[in-house]
């Protein structure tokens, strides 16, 4: 991997204070709770190396590109009942390179963003379970190039991207759109490199609450987060915190453009999950270099609420790689390789 000599700025700006003399993440919260995982389905389940989890009505649902059948949906409530289905492929009702599960509404459906197909699908949970014959309409199709597309209570959608001048992209079914923010940056120097090229170096990870009101953006490569309200018209920041900046340098010819990550970079937020009361950012604060793909795991995930204000840090007694919540914020799902991967959840004292 290429990198360059890390030297580390910390505290650059912090937002949503209230007043506080933050010096770092950690300090920020005041209460903790440890968390024992329980593994509840049977050891002969196998998984290949799944990728994102979505939590709707008593069901999570896991993406697992490795197996034939891509989505798992596991039934929470009624004796952890299982079925597979979901096919890779070009062909109708096929998917190509699935990169998030959406919030899409009321009911027992969920969306599937395709990248390569750029289009966004919805999932119906209750005709998947009725083992019928696999169909998954259309929402809208992304002229955009983006990378991830997120539905808003307004019927309109945010695209996230790798675009000339802009974070996010505001359109509807028409194809009109706005433009709002850009990618982060620690100073006017850095500001200066190609707003699409810096984007790669800030990769992370966007989710929107059940409800389709609210947003937010937490960095894969250091511990910066941002708090967004979604209305009508637009996108409208809340809240914001940036502990460190990623080092990295930047390759543009004429026909490709990258931002490789110096191997020193402490990981931030791996991944990230929205109820509509709380933001929960699994976070892993391990560089590359130290602990080769054990950077990608976390065991502390900090909650905030979508104000922005620190609630609790939640310590699991193992790292897991992804994650989703339970609507009443009760039960978390994830990951952890044990050392096949392996289902867990982790029940948190209300």
């Amino acid at each position: 991997m290429k990198y360059l000599c890390v030297i580390w700025t910390l505290i650059l700006w912090v937002s949503c204070q209230r007043g506080e003399n933050i010096k770092s993440l950690e300090e920020m919260f005041v209460d903790s709770q440890e968390l024992t995982h329980e593994r509840p389905l049977s050891d002969d389940m196998v998984w290949g190396s799944p990728a994102f989890l979505h939590y709707v009505d008593s069901s999570v649902v896991v993406y697992d590109n490795t197996l034939d059948s891509i989505f798992t949906l596991i039934d929470v409530r009624n004796s952890y009942e299982f079925l597979r289905f979901g096919k890779k492929g070009q062909g109708v009702n096929e998917f190509l390179q699935p990169f998030s599960f959406q919030n899409i509404g009321e009911g027992y459906r969920m969306g599937v963003y395709d990248v390569f197909k750029h289009s966004l699908f919805s999932i119906d949970l209750n005709a998947v379970k009725a083992r019928g014959k696999e169909s998954f309409p259309l929402i809208v199709r992304d002229s955009m190039n983006s990378i991830n597309v997120i539905p808003t209570i307004y019927n309109t959608f945010i695209g996230i991207g790798f675009y000339e001048n802009e974070l996010f992209r505001l359109f509807n079914d028409k194809g009109s759109l706005k433009s709002f923010f850009e990618y982060p940056y620690r100073d006017e120097v850095e500001r200066k490199i190609p707003n699409r090229v810096r984007g790669m170096a800030y990769q992370g990870t966007v989710k929107s609450n059940p409800a389709m009101t609210k947003l937010v953006y937490a960095v894969r490569t250091a511990p910066i987060v941002f708090f967004y309200n979604i209305n009508e018209d637009g996108i409208n920041k809340r809240c914001q915190y940036a502990f460190a900046y990623p080092e990295y340098k930047t390759e543009v010819s004429q026909h490709s453009m990258s931002a490789p990550q110096s191997a020193e970079n402490k990981m931030g937020f791996i991944d990230s999950y929205a109820t509509d009361q709380y933001v929960y950012l699994l976070y892993s604060g391990k560089s590359y270099k130290d602990m080769k793909t054990k950077a990608f795991e976390g065991s502390v995930i900090y909650v905030f609420d979508w104000d922005g204000k620190p609630v609790k840090r939640l310590i699991l007694d193992i790292p897991i790689k992804i994650l989703c919540v339970s609507a009443d914020n009760s039960i978390i799902y994830g990951f952890a390789d044990i050392p096949e991967p392996t289902f867990l959840e982790f029940k948190i004292n209300q």
